[in-house]
């Protein structure tokens, strides 16, 4: 006679998997316990579930064991990660009332934001601090930080893209003694001369000794590159930069047409990389003037918002109005839950 949870069988129910112990099934919950009576040779089985308890509380209770496994468990391969921050704010429906206001109200950065603008000083010798308004009319403002690094270099980049040209559009050149040898392809050679008038609009002069093509200008951030770089004790880097720009200026009038307007990608490159390395750096002190002008600066540039890199050069931090709904002016001292602090910091210690 076989007894599981009250039910008694006048025989032994067939086994559904011969491979488990007898009694056991790979879907139902392994008994508590299992004796064996020799003398009857009788199976009885005694289950864990307590019928008295909900059914909930007789699965498993996976859960929970999970959880505190992997509580108790240190990760021989990464290491936890911190510590939640303690939320010490007056309530969780002032903080959800904040990122649901910046999902409904997004914000939208324009020119226009430049004629009112208030530049509140240098923050940590890396951001500007600025109030902006978030809309023409009215006394709605934000607070905006503005990455230092990121306003000059975007700056120096327009500066440098503007210099870059001559009076008649073409890219400035400067010559090169002796002229430089370049190694191309039998392709190639047929397509500079095809367009030749399109490479020499962006600095490539060049002139053909028998079957060898030498190159005697070159564009002039090239040569300052060059000369950069071995100032540094780098390996010259003006042919590399020279082939570079002979092969994607083919490629795209082959694929274009000869009506291209666009700076090339090389000296795009070359010039992000200049704009970058003057300047000013985290950690570069700025005093209230300096500030002033970067970001008077800033405003006439083409694309204010951005990097040479495409990074973007400022974030918003607070919403004024916003701020003056949560914390108003006859709860200012109420900022901090004292009490609240001191019992969570008693919790985690």
């Amino acid at each position: 006679t076989i007894t599981s949870c009250g039910q008694s069988y006048g025989h032994c129910p067939p086994r559904a998997a011969p491979h488990l112990s007898y009694g056991y099934s790979p879907i139902l919950p392994r008994p508590k316990h299992v004796r064996q009576n020799i003398s009857n040779n009788e199976t009885v089985f005694e289950d864990e579930c307590d019928h008295d308890e909900p059914e909930k509380q007789s699965k498993w209770r996976i859960e929970s064991h999970v959880s505190s496994l992997l509580n108790s468990w240190t990760n021989p391969a990464f290491a936890g990660g911190d510590k939640d921050i303690i939320n010490v704010g007056l309530s969780s429906e002032k903080s959800s009332e904040i990122k649901i206001h910046s999902i409904i109200h997004p914000y939208k950065f324009s020119h226009q934001m430049f004629n009112d603008i208030k530049v509140l000083g240098q923050v940590d010798n890396k951001f500007i601090a600025c109030l902006i308004k978030t809309q023409p009319t009215g006394s709605h403002k934000l607070l905006v930080l503005f990455d230092q690094h990121a306003v000059h270099e975007r700056i120096r980049l327009e500066i440098l893209t503007q210099g870059i040209y001559d009076e008649t559009g073409s890219i400035v050149s400067i010559p090169v003694q002796p002229p430089l040898p370049t190694s191309l392809s039998v392709c190639e050679k047929r397509l500079i001369l095809v367009y030749k008038k399109q490479l020499e609009a962006v600095g490539i002069k060049f002139i053909y000794e028998g079957e060898n093509m030498l190159v005697y200008a070159i564009p002039l951030v090239f040569m300052e590159r060059d000369i950069s770089e071995r100032k540094r004790g780098r390996s010259a880097v003006a042919m590399e930069l020279i082939k570079d720009l002979i092969t994607q200026q083919l490629d795209l009038l082959q694929s274009v047409g000869v009506g291209i307007s666009t700076l090339p990608r090389t000296i795009q490159n070359v010039l992000n990389s200049q704009a970058c390395h003057g300047a000013i750096k985290f950690g570069d002190q700025l005093n209230n003037s300096e500030c002033y002008e970067l970001i008077d600066s800033l405003s006439h540039c083409k694309l204010p918002f951005q990097c040479a890199h495409g990074r973007p050069s400022l974030i918003p931090i607070l919403d004024v109005e916003l701020l003056n709904k949560r914390f108003p002016a006859d709860s200012l001292s109420q900022r901090i839950d004292v009490c609240k602090l001191k019992t969570m910091l008693a919790k985690n210690t």
